[in-house]
């Protein structure tokens, strides 16, 4: 149990750690030439992976018919997240200005992101189930879930509501 317990806590840490990395990547990358962006969405990517390998038990081989489904996956959500941080963005650059409009233009825009990641995340039985067992494709949704959890809590807990001055 204490094993159990340990490991848990390893991988919650490692998944904060690629939570970070991906803010700092999407916060600094309109900060930094491109070149600088496509530096940490790989050290995301390979963090990520490196991750999900550990937690799988197993050495995924970004050439295989699953890493490169993996692969994809992981560009998916790091477009998602991109576009999330990109309402975040917008929110904050307008931040005790919010007009109806622009009211409504932020929650249409956050609404769609949520849908995408949704449907990615409907998806993945599909798309991993021909190359994992079903424990394992659980474990991966169950880390795609506490990814986006520690995503979404930062958010909860930095930004404000929109009607506070």
């Amino acid at each position: 149990m204490l094993a159990y317990l340990c490991r848990e806590i390893q991988n919650t840490h490692n998944m904060k750690k690629l939570i970070l990395l991906a803010m700092a990547f999407t916060l600094t990358a309109g900060l930094y030439a491109q070149d600088l962006k496509t530096q940490l969405i790989n050290e995301l990517k390979t963090a990520n992976m490196y991750n999900v390998s550990e937690l799988l038990g197993m050495d995924i081989d970004p050439t295989s018919d699953f890493g490169k489904a993996y692969s994809a996956f992981n560009d998916q959500g790091i477009a998602n997240v991109e576009k999330r941080l990109m309402v975040v963005d917008k929110f904050a650059n307008n931040f005790g200005n919010i007009t109806p409009e622009l009211a409504n233009e932020l929650i249409k825009e956050s609404i769609a992101a949520m849908k995408e990641r949704t449907k990615m995340m409907e998806k993945m039985p599909k798309t991993f189930g021909k190359y994992l067992s079903p424990s394992n494709l659980l474990s991966l949704l169950q880390y795609e879930n506490k990814k986006q959890a520690i995503f979404d809590n930062f958010l909860a807990r930095n930004i404000p509501f929109a009607n506070m001055k």
